[in-house]
Order: C-alpha cells, then structure tokens, then sequence
C-alpha cells in the first residue's frame, strides 16, 4: 500500500509542477497584468502603447527557461543516478520554493522575473525522474506505468488553466504564490515522510522475458559505481555502443518532429484553409485532440507488459514512425479531410512516442536512466532552438523543409530494425547454445 501511496503522490507532483514551466502563455498574462517591464513601454502619437522591449525581454526570459528545462534534466538525470531520490529531491524543492518566494516579491523588481522562471524551468523534470524511478517497485507492470506518468506528463499543461481562471477572478500574485509555496510544503513532507531514500531496485517478476532476466542479473552482479571524475567518465563509455547512437539520433529527429509541429500548425491551416471560420474550426479541432493523449498514454506499455518487452517496444517505434512520417505528408495535400486525419493521429503518436522512450530509458539504460534521459533531451533541445529560427526566417520553404523532415522520420525505422535483429541474433544463440548442452 505504501508503494502505491509513493507513486499516486509522484503522479499529482507531476500534474502540478510539470506543466507551469510549458504555459508561458499564462504567466505572460499574469505578468502583463501585474505591470513587470511596463516602464518599458511606448505611447504613440496616435495614443496606442508599444511594448517591443517588454516583448523582446520576455522572448529572452522564455527562450532562457527553454535550455534551461533541458539543462536541468541532463543535471537532475546525473543527481538521481548518483546520489539517488532524497538527495535530487532535496534539490529540487530549494530550487522550486525559491522560485515560488521570488514570484511573491515580483512587485518589488521586473527583473525577478529572471531568477523565477530559470529557477523553475530546471527544475521541473525532477518531479518526473523521480517518479519514473518508483515504478521500479512494480515490475509487473512497470512499463505500464511509465507510459501513464507520461501521459500525465503530456495533460500537466491543463493544470496551469486554473490559474488563468482564479487570477482572472480575482486571486492575486500574492496569494498564488503562497498555495504554491504550501504545495512545496505537502513536496517536502513527501520527501522525507513517504518516498524512499534510495532508488528502488528492480525485482524482476516477469518471467515471460528472458533476456531482460538476464541483462538484470548482470546489472546485479556488476561492481559498485566508482566515485569522482571515474563516475563521470564510465558514463561517456555508454556512447560507444551503435544501438546508443542510433537511439539518439533517433530521438532527436523524431523530438524535433513533433515539437515544430505545434510551431507550423497556424502556417499550415493558414495555406489550407482561406475562410476565417474553417481556419478557426480546424485550430480548435487540433487542440480538442490533444485529449487523445491521456486516453492511449497507457497501451504502448499495456503491451509491452503483457508480450516480450523489447520486441515489442521496437515493433511499436516503427509504428510510431509510419504516424510521423503521415503527420510531415499530409498537411502537403492541403485539404480538410488532410489536416482532420492529422490532428488524430498526432497526439496518439506523441504521447506513445514519449512512452515508447521512457521504456527503452528504463528497460536499456536502467542504471544509466537518468543521465541518458538529460543527453536526448538536450541534444533535441539544441537542434530544435536551430530549427524554429531556421524556419522563422525559411517560411517560405515550409512545404520542403517539413518534407525532410518526413523523410528523416522514415530513416530512423532502421534503429527498431536493427534492435529486432539483435533480438532475433540473441535468441539463435540461445537456441543454439541449448541445443549443443542438450547433445
């Protein structure tokens, strides 16, 4: 009972934290309105305000807060690998109660809005490290659960409507800022009261995979992780392996994919669509699909518990590619049917993409989690910061630019394939091996 406690906390720190960092849209309202770099605003002649340089700040601020997400992760990812649960979660709460004390004196500075967001945006993939970390306590049904705290990852975002609602009602910063504070408070409570000091370790259950049996009892029997500057280069050994290699570039295209995707959609309902009405319809449809999110999170880690879990991990990443090549080919056809299609099938393949992920993170990489989790997720964030300013000044090339990506897509079916036939290899030696005892 204690386990599942520990898990349903780290699924509601997910919903609550995760998402403040990705609803800049929210907070820009609120900071507008609280007047943060207002005293650089203009008044033209005519009596309308100009604010190009609260703007450009502001871009800044978000823009700071984006690296600094993946930054954080790569840095939290090393954290639990090392030093464990308590120790990245002691981490984490200073670094979120001091954002949240910060956003309560924002009356006092505009520039606080620095020190707030940087604080907060490093600091929100910690609740979710630490989560994934807890499943290990349910071997059964591991996968499973992975997917569904990425799925509540993926739905955070909603949770950051409220605010909107209650400021716009009449709450103040002030006040905002201290339920937050109070939240940190139920977050430390956890940390000490509830969830364990160390990292869970796995106790493999499921009997119908036997390989990954026997990649856990090497995991096992493997000597105490060296200290100092020999923890850190033992971690660069990992970058050896070609099916590592592959696996990040892999998720870097696809990442990349899916992020533009939200960048270009006004582009492209924009060129499909010349009545206002059927652009507003079709941008609405988009958003509301967004739901299917939550509703297919769990399937991808339902299979891979229920059948052989790396087979079927990578027959479910060549599915997810076949979606992503779709939703790159068929905004090119420039009809609503197109644009309909797409808007289904794009949150099923996100949200089972980022599951699919976290799997091949924790089933491949388990005492490595971390630190792999904090490498794809910053290499994706450096080539995404080059694609949204290459398209920025491209947009004229939309069409080809999204094409290739469509393409680049489709290349990375031959990590799944290349893993499947590493599998099968595995398995003819085994076979064979039996057979040469039993002669």
């Amino acid at each position: 009972m204690k386990q599942k406690l520990q898990l349903l906390t780290g699924y509601v720190e997910i919903f609550l934290i995760c998402g403040l960092v990705y609803s800049w849209a929210v907070f820009d309202h609120i900071l507008r309105k609280e007047g943060v770099y207002e005293e650089l605003c203009e008044t033209t002649s005519g009596g309308n305000e100009t604010c190009p340089a609260q703007d450009k700040i502001f871009l800044q601020v978000t823009s700071a807060g984006s690296l600094m997400v993946s930054v954080g992760g790569l840095m939290y990812g090393l954290v639990i690998d090392r030093f464990e649960i308590r120790v990245t979660r002691i981490l984490c709460a200073l670094c979120l109660t001091s954002s949240f004390i910060i956003y309560y004196f924002l009356d006092l500075s505009s520039h606080l809005v620095w020190p707030f967001w940087i604080l907060l945006s490093s600091s929100t993939l910690a609740p979710l490290l630490t989560t994934f970390k807890l499943t290990n306590n349910f071997p059964k049904h591991q996968m499973t659960l992975l997917t569904i705290g990425d799925g509540i990852f993926d739905t955070s975002v909603a949770a950051t409507a409220l605010w909107t609602y209650f400021y716009n009602n009449g709450m103040s910063v002030n006040f905002m800022a201290m339920v937050l504070i109070g939240f940190m408070a139920f977050f430390w409570l956890n940390t000490f009261l509830l969830l364990p000091k160390k990292n869970p370790k796995l106790k493999e259950e499921n009997e119908q995979d036997e390989i990954h049996e026997e990649e856990m009892f090497l995991e096992e029997n493997e000597p105490k992780t060296p200290s100092g500057l020999k923890y850190f280069t033992s971690k660069l050994s990992i970058f050896t392996n070609l099916s590592t290699i592959m696996f990040i570039v892999s998720y870097v295209i696809i990442d990349t994919r899916l992020v533009l995707t939200f960048y270009v959609v006004p582009t492209i309902l924009e060129n499909t669509f010349e009545d206002e009405e059927e652009k507003l319809a079709a941008g609405q449809f988009f958003t509301k699909a967004n739901s299917l999110s939550f509703v297919v999170c769990w399937m991808g880690g339902a299979l891979a518990d229920r059948f052989h879990r790396r087979k079927t991990i990578n027959f479910l990443l060549i599915f997810i590619i076949l979606i992503q090549v779709g939703v790159s080919i068929l905004p090119l056809f420039a009809t609503s049917w197109a644009i309909k299609f797409m808007s289904i099938i794009f949150p099923i393949g996100r949200t089972m993409f980022y599951g699919i992920s976290s799997m091949i993170l924790m089933d491949r990489y388990r005492e490595d989690f971390g630190f792999m989790f904090g490498v794809v997720n910053l290499t994706a964030a450096f080539v995404i910061f080059f694609m949204t300013n290459y398209i920025a000044s491209n947009t004229e090339f939309l069409d080809q630019i999204m094409l290739v990506l469509g393409i680049c897509c489709g290349l990375t079916v031959f990590y799944p394939l290349y893993e499947l036939k590493q599998i099968w290899r595995e398995s003819d030696e085994k076979t064979k091996k039996l057979e040469s005892v039993k002669n």
